[in-house]
């Protein structure tokens, strides 16, 4: 067997290594958020499921070292991939009752692990089937092992920017599994051509095509109320609607609802944070960083504020626009990272929204006393900053932290609450500015005037909610957020756990969006 077999298998292992490493992210991103324990779970298991495979590959090596068992850890290494689609969902719900970080790195552990051990043991038996002298031995390994290393910063690069966002998930998912199966296979049948071999090959892909071939035929169909599904740089987008409400969700987090047939917004923390126009004079600017469904953009527009809007992600922007009814006119939108607009600008704001946090996919930078800092030179004296955070309870320890941050830059924090009863998981708005923040009794509507209009009543329902119960948050016992000091991922587990939790015993639209 010449050489350049073994290059051409190191690279086919050095690169499907990465790839997992990334698949990983978005298979188990739509549940548990791609947080830093998710990409922690993945690193670790990733390093010790390597360790072990070189470990054990060395030894297989030094007791039979030919490229028969070199193609069988190939085929191996991609069946499991090829069963990863049907192991995913119930071990994800027998993982449920644990918390965030037991649940990511036990998740990663069972679905990745065998793979990447397998793919492991590669490098060693490579390098021990490459030397035929002693006194080349580092020459062997080492090459092997930098022609392996490219491969994956390769795949790493590929998979990230243009494969995963253009061919979606179980598509690479099922590619790499067969194209390890195939190659192993062909490994396996070329240097031992003998009855058994052809056979036991010729199982193995049967059967591996029937795992890979049924999965992708499964999830190919069309499940009833999806309207639009894809992968994007920076996560799993899926639109439904059901009974007469459209959602749109990303990494299974609800970002939008809306009445399908109206166009009107259906998230009750959407009416609480119009109550900011009504703290001002006279309509102005406003600024919102985190465009969901458009809702806030919307609101604010018909409400006669002209909007900025600050969106990273361009498939978020897309179904806005084709399914949420997001027009043109409803706000300027920009493509680009929140915090980078924030540094660049020089436009001044009546009221900024930051709109961008979900319970375990807070975005670090946006949420610490430097981005604050940012955020109030970008308001006018009289400005408003508005954060909607999703927290468990109204006093939450995550409302202190946050309430704290803010406070080292404004001189008035308010928080007004939207669910019921307080000590439960729902959604709870933030208002801070340099001024004090209240509202003319005239210009709140009592329910009871609008209930001739169902959705009217809900609406004041939901504002008079907010604020009949708005209270300043106890800033004494909250840590302030820095760049350099950052505990949000810490005290969003408890929040990611007790929502992972509701939405066990309510599925609904949250576990249709099947992988």
């Amino acid at each position: 067997m010449k050489d350049w077999i073994l290059y051409v298998v190191v690279t086919i292992s050095g690169a499907a290594i990465l790839a997992i490493e990334i698949l990983g992210t978005r298979i188990l991103g739509p549940f548990y958020g791609v947080s830093l324990y998710l990409w922690s779970a993945l690193i670790s298991v990733t390093l010790l499921s390597l360790s072990l495979g070189y470990l054990w590959g060395g030894s297989i090596a030094d007791r039979y070292g030919d490229f028969a068992h070199l193609g069988r850890m190939l085929s191996l290494a991609g069946i499991w991939l090829l069963l990863i689609p049907w192991l995913r969902q119930p071990l994800l719900n027998w993982l449920d009752p644990l918390w965030l970080r037991a649940a990511v790195l036990l998740a990663a552990l069972v679905l990745f692990a065998p793979s990447l051990i397998l793919l492991g043991m590669i490098s060693p038996m490579a390098v021990k089937l490459k030397t035929k002298d002693m006194n080349e031995l580092g020459r062997s390994a080492g090459k092997l092992y930098a022609v392996s290393t490219i491969a994956s910063v390769i795949a790493a690069i590929v998979t990230g920017f243009f494969l995963i966002p253009n061919f979606g998930l179980r598509s690479l998912t099922w590619s790499i599994g067969l194209l390890l199966l195939i190659s192993g296979l062909i490994i396996s049948i070329c240097c031992r051509r003998n009855s058994r071999t052809f056979f036991v090959s010729g199982v193995l892909l049967f059967f591996g095509l029937c795992f890979g071939g049924a999965a992708f035929l499964r999830h190919g169909t069309i499940a009833p109320g999806l309207l639009f599904k894809t992968s994007s740089p920076y996560g799993e987008i899926t639109l439904w609607e059901d009974q007469g409400l459209r959602y749109l969700l990303l990494d299974g987090a609800i970002q939008t609802c809306m009445i399908a047939e109206t166009g009107q917004p259906y998230l009750e923390y959407v009416p609480a944070a119009d109550l900011a126009t009504f703290m001002f004079a006279r309509d102005g600017r406003a600024l919102v960083i985190g465009l969901g469904g458009g809702s806030l953009p919307r609101n604010l527009s018909d409400s006669g504020y002209q909007v900025d809007c600050v969106e990273i992600d361009p498939m978020i922007i897309k179904a806005a626009r084709d399914y949420f009814a997001l027009e043109p006119h409803h706000a300027h939108i920009l493509q680009m990272d929140g915090r980078r607009y924030l540094m660049e600008t020089q436009k001044t704001y009546d009221l900024i929204v930051l709109d961008a946090y979900g319970s375990s996919m807070i975005p670090f930078h946006l949420i610490t006393q430097e981005v604050f800092q940012l955020a109030s030179a970008r308001l006018s004296p009289e400005g408003i900053l508005l954060i909607n955070l999703q927290v468990h309870g109204w006093h939450d320890p995550l409302v202190s932290d946050v309430a704290a941050t803010m406070a080292v830059v404004f001189r008035h924090i308010l928080a007004l609450p939207i669910h019921e009863p307080p000590n439960v998981i729902g959604n709870l708005v933030l208002f801070a500015s340099q001024r004090m923040m209240t509202i003319a009794e005239e210009r709140i509507v009592h329910p009871a005037v609008v209930e001739h209009d169902d959705y009217q009543h809900w609406l004041w329902l939901q504002r008079n909610h907010a604020w009949d119960n708005r209270f300043v948050p106890d800033v004494r016992s909250g840590r302030v957020i820095t760049d350099d000091h950052n505990p949000v991922d810490i005290r969003s587990e408890a929040i990611n756990f007790t929502s992972r939790m509701a939405m066990r015993k309510e599925r609904g639209v949250f576990q249709k969006s099947r992988w």
